[in-house]
Formats: structure tokens, sequence, C-alpha cells
């Protein structure tokens, strides 16, 4: 904790920032009901959706494993987010997915999906950590650190073949 709350804390300001900012965007679009200002206001909301949250989500991962500086963290967190597009993409919908379906207007969605989400919400974190740490071996590590590549997995030891 000691080590990673500065990061973690400005990571969360700018997550917070960029919500804000998309919530007020939102909520123009729905009050000036143009069609060029509906667009002007979803554009920036869908570029944080597709760009900004992705990254976000990796950089949580990547504060507690590599001490570098923010930015260097984002920089990382882009190239893995970049090379690994479709399925970091696809990550980051399954991860967000009980959550979102929580959130629609409609009593039994907000209480089953909600309750839903609540309940597995450390599994589903749990999955998306190891499935970041697999690809931070394979887009970052052999290049950076080396070392980590398959640090933390267990390895059976060999069966000898020798007879006594």
């Amino acid at each position: 904790v000691k080590d990673n709350f500065r990061p973690m804390l400005c990571l969360s300001f700018l997550a917070g920032a960029v919500l804000a900012l998309c919530h007020f965007l939102y909520y123009m679009a729905i009050r000036y009901q143009t069609d060029t200002m509906w667009m002007v206001c979803i554009i920036p909301i869908a570029f944080s959706a597709l760009f900004i949250l992705p990254v976000f989500t990796i950089s949580v991962v990547m504060i507690p494993v590599y001490n570098n500086s923010l930015m260097q963290i984002f920089r990382m967190a882009f190239l893995v987010y970049i090379k690994g597009f479709a399925k970091v993409l696809l990550g980051v919908v399954l991860t967000i997915a009980l959550s979102v379906i929580g959130m629609l207007p409609n009593t039994f969605c907000h209480f089953v999906f909600g309750l839903a989400a609540a309940v597995t919400a450390p599994t589903i974190l749990l999955g998306w950590t190891l499935f970041c740490y697999n690809r931070f071996d394979k887009d970052i590590n052999p290049i950076i650190c080396p070392e980590l590549i398959g640090r933390g997995l267990y390895i059976p030891p060999e069966e000898s073949s020798e007879e006594f």
C-alpha cells in the first residue's frame, strides 16, 4: 500500500475526471436534442470507452508489478492494449458486463444482475488480473523484465526416469 498509493490515487482522480466529463457530455447530449450536438457529445464518450477505460484497467493491474512512473505505466498499458486489441477489449467487456446490465433502468436487472455482480466481483477481478499478467508475459516482460516471465506459476518437478 505504501509503495502504490500515489500512482493509484492519481489514476483514481484521472478516472473520476474522465467519468465526470462523460456524464456531463451525456447529459448535455440529452438536453440539446440536435443530431450535431449529440454527435459532438457522444464521440468523446466513445473514445473514453474504447481507449481510456481499457488502458486504465490494465494500468490498475500494472501498478503493483512494475516500479515506474504513472506516465510510463500508461505507455506500457497502451502498448499491451494495442498489441492485443481484440482480446483486451473483449476481456474488458466481459469483466464489466454484469455491472453494466445491473445498471439498466429495470428493477429486475438492478436486483438480479447487481447482486450477481457483487457476489462474483472477486472472481471476475481475479480473472482480469490473471488475464493481464498473461498479456504482460507476452507483450512487455520479454523486452523489459524477462525474469518475470512465468513467475508464480507452479511447475511440477520432473519425474526421474532412473530406476532404483
